[in-house]
């Protein structure tokens, strides 16, 4: 088995995650102007929902515009994001869209902090992608495979 080879990557504001919420938002409004037209409730009611619904929406746009950026970094035997740390994390896959990857990052060590949420589109970097696919989804590392034992060959 290889080692899948280094990479870095631009790791920026992804569009995605972007229209995700601006959906969820616009169904959150459809359901409240559907309720306050079936139910004809008081201007004080109408006006608590739309008080809700524009605090969901600059919660969202917050959201949006503090996602991480900066470059992810895979060495061939561990991730690096100096933006967020200066040792090593842990990478993990939570959503994989073939064309955009939502991953979670946990910095090692003391100190390490609350895990933080990657999304990567390819469109940051296409002639990437496919590396770094490749090291996302890499668990072989030469510590790791030091003490591995072969499977018992079947007859």
């Amino acid at each position: 088995m290889h080692n899948a080879p280094s990479v870095t990557y631009p790791v920026g504001r992804s569009s995605l995650p972007g229209v995700l919420l601006a959906v969820l938002w616009l169904l959150g409004a459809a359901a409240a102007a559907a309720w306050a037209w079936q139910t004809a409730p008081s201007a004080g009611a109408q006006l608590l929902v739309a008080a809700v619904l524009a605090l969901a929406g600059a919660c969202a746009l917050r959201m949006w515009r503090r996602l991480p950026e900066g470059e992810l970094a895979w060495d061939g035997r561990g991730w690096f994001w100096p933006a967020l740390a200066a040792e090593a994390g842990v990478l993990a896959v939570s959503l994989d869209l073939q064309r955009a990857l939502l991953l979670r990052w946990q910095g090692r060590g003391e100190g390490r902090g609350a895990a933080q949420w990657l999304w990567l589109d390819r469109a940051a970097c296409p002639e990437r992608w496919g590396d770094l696919r490749r090291a996302v989804y890499s668990r072989a590392t030469p510590d790791a495979l030091a003490g591995a034992r072969p499977p018992a060959a079947k007859p």
